[in-house]
């Protein structure tokens, strides 16, 4: 992936257009591939269905990848609004109706979240070193955080979708060996259900309601708003393209989700105490040699994927909406181009060092998915939907209501009850943006 991706670098990025959008010149089967592997990383593979279904059991992590599926229609749905709408980054669609404040504050909400994002990236990578060479996992996520940012830095999107179609398919042919391989050496679905606790045998897994409902929502509200995910409609060379790759991006999360969840259960079977994270890579371990490579690969490359472009989208709203909206607006393109490479290794270690502070990948999953989508995807949303309805203050409101709710529910109360914060910031944060407008308009 590296060695691609650095030679398709040095043939392929010219402009800022290029190195941000690819040139919107990817067709179907690059960009239906760059969403698949940019979608499914390590809080696919490490957090997510994997170490739900590795704590809690098959009926949470298969309700949290029903999500995907959910939001994914609905972007094919408003995939012509998308490009219609879009340029460079989402915090610019912000400034048309919410001004420069709105920008800057949507470009700060997007920078602490993807940053977040990245980190469980490393942590990922190191797993996968850990397991194929016995170093550290604390050395590996470092090495891994080098190689990230390394691509990342060349070739921004036109390295990252090439290299990531490969990965895609690799990816989905892995998961599929190694889910047979799981459930054969667990003796299939009964001899695993004998051997997990009974409430992993439950839909809620043990789980309040609430807090089911509030792990789950920040996985929809984050593709609804994910600035990734947008960058690549916008990228495709055209409006059918784009529709085409979501539905394969679409059929990849209806084969992903339950793989991925399958593997997990098994593994509190076969390998009842270890680390939820290393639930679903564990099974290289007990694999034939040649499989568990091939899967180890596969896994490798969704991760690296999910790192780069994730790296890239916080460094290009620093560069793009910070630097040269605010800072510097006579900068020239390409001292945006150097600027935003600087950005990536510097949000790089950033990274590393949010992921040595949090105590697990799911919990920075669960706050960086929030960040996005209780403030960004709810005002987004209300913008591409009836944006003459929404005005300056009521969506910035939305945004700082989003934000803040989430930091004050997530870190300073702990999360009460066990409910993550999106069951109170995203609700409350539409309130205050429908509210807000309607106050701010009838004063106008």
């Amino acid at each position: 992936m590296v060695g691609i991706g650095l030679w398709l670098a040095k043939r392929g990025v010219r402009t800022l257009r290029d190195y941000i959008l690819a040139g919107g010149r990817l067709g179907t089967l690059i960009a239906g591939g760059t969403m698949i592997a940019t979608w499914f990383g390590s809080g696919t593979v490490v957090g997510g269905p994997a170490s739900l279904g590795y704590i809690y059991g098959l009926g949470p992590a298969i309700m949290f990848m029903l999500m995907p599926p959910i939001g994914i229609a609905i972007l094919y749905l408003l995939s012509e609004k998308i490009r219609g709408m879009y340029r460079y980054t989402i915090p610019e669609i912000m400034e048309s109706k919410l001004g420069v404040g709105g920008r800057i504050i949507s470009a700060i909400i997007i920078i602490i979240a993807h940053v977040g994002i990245v980190s469980y990236q490393f942590i990922g990578l190191g797993y996968i070193l850990n397991v194929t060479t016995g170093i550290s996992t604390e050395l590996g996520t470092i090495i891994g955080a080098i190689v990230i940012a390394a691509l990342a830095v060349s070739g921004g999107l036109v390295s990252i979708a090439y290299t990531d179609a490969i990965t895609a398919f690799l990816m989905l042919f892995s998961l599929v060996i190694g889910c047979t391989i799981a459930h054969s050496l667990v003796g299939g679905f009964a001899g695993a259900a004998a051997k997990v606790p009974p409430t992993h045998l439950t839909i809620t897994g043990g789980m309040t309601i609430p807090a089911l409902i509030s792990t789950c929502l920040p996985l929809l509200l984050l593709l609804l708003g994910e600035m990734n995910m947008w960058q690549r409609v916008a990228a495709a060379r055209e409006s059918l393209v784009a529709k085409r790759a979501i539905l394969m991006w679409l059929i990849a999360a209806l084969i992903v989700g339950p793989l991925v969840s399958l593997m997990a259960f098994f593994a509190r079977a076969y390998f009842p105490e270890m680390p939820a994270g290393m639930s679903v890579i564990k099974w290289a371990t007990v694999m034939p040699e040649v499989l568990g490579a091939i899967f180890l690969a596969g896994v490798a490359g969704f991760i690296i994927s999910t790192g780069n472009s994730y790296l890239l989208t916080p460094a290009m709203c620093a560069a793009v909406d910070i630097y040269k909206r605010v800072v510097r607006p006579t900068a020239t393109e390409r001292e945006v181009f150097i600027v935003t490479r600087a950005i990536v290794a510097a949000f790089a270690i950033f990274a590393y060092a949010i992921g040595m502070y949090f105590p697990s990948v799911l919990a920075i999953q669960m706050y960086s998915y929030t960040m996005i989508g209780a403030a960004i995807t709810i005002v987004l949303l209300c913008l591409a939907l009836i944006p003459e309805k929404i005005t300056r203050m009521g969506g910035i409101s939305g945004l700082i209501t989003g934000a803040a709710l989430t930091i004050i529910w997530d870190a300073v109360l702990a999360r009460p009850y066990g409910i993550h914060a999106a069951l109170i910031s995203a609700p409350l944060a539409l309130i205050v943006t429908i509210v807000g407008s309607l106050l701010t308009r009838s004063k106008a």
